[in-house]
C-alpha cells in the first residue's frame, strides 16, 4: 500500500482559509483600496472577509505527487461540469507529470474557465 502524500495548499499556502473570491476576486488595488476607507482595510487585513479554502477544504493541505508537488487544481473544471464535493480531484498528478492526455484536458478545461470568465467581466 502507497503512502498518501501531502503537499501544502497552493490556493491558502497553508492558512485554511483565504479572502472570500466575491470581495476580492480580481484584486483590490491600492487606489481602490484607498476609496473603501480605513475600516475596509484593517478588517481585510484582519480576516473578517476570509471564508474557507475551496481547494483544501480547510485541511491546509492537498494530495501531492509522487514528486512532492501539488497535484492539478481541480478549480479547473470547465464551466458547466458538475464537480463532486466531496474532495475527489480530477487528476493524479502536477502538471509536469500528467499524461498527456489527462494534459490535453486540462488545458482546453482551464482555456475553457478562462474565457468563462473574461464573458462574465464584460456582462455576457
Amino acid at each position: 500500500m502507497t503512502a498518501t502524500r501531502f503537499a501544502v495548499c497552493p490556493r491558502c499556502e497553508g492558512r485554511g482559509s483565504h479572502v472570500n473570491p466575491a470581495v476580492d476576486g480580481n484584486g483590490i488595488t491600492a487606489d481602490e483600496m484607498d476609496e473603501l476607507g480605513p475600516d475596509f482595510r484593517e478588517d481585510y487585513l484582519s480576516g473578517v472577509y476570509d471564508v474557507r479554502c475551496d481547494e483544501c477544504k480547510g485541511d491546509r493541505v492537498v494530495p501531492a505527487c509522487k514528486c512532492g508537488e501539488p497535484v492539478v487544481p481541480g478549480r479547473y473544471w470547465a464551466y458547466g461540469e458538475s464537480r463532486a464535493d466531496d474532495g475527489e480531484r480530477p487528476y493524479s498528478a502536477c502538471y509536469e507529470h500528467l499524461a498527456d492526455d489527462e494534459r490535453e484536458t486540462f488545458e482546453d478545461n482551464a482555456h475553457t474557465a478562462a474565457l468563462y470568465a473574461s464573458e462574465l467581466r464584460v456582462g455576457a
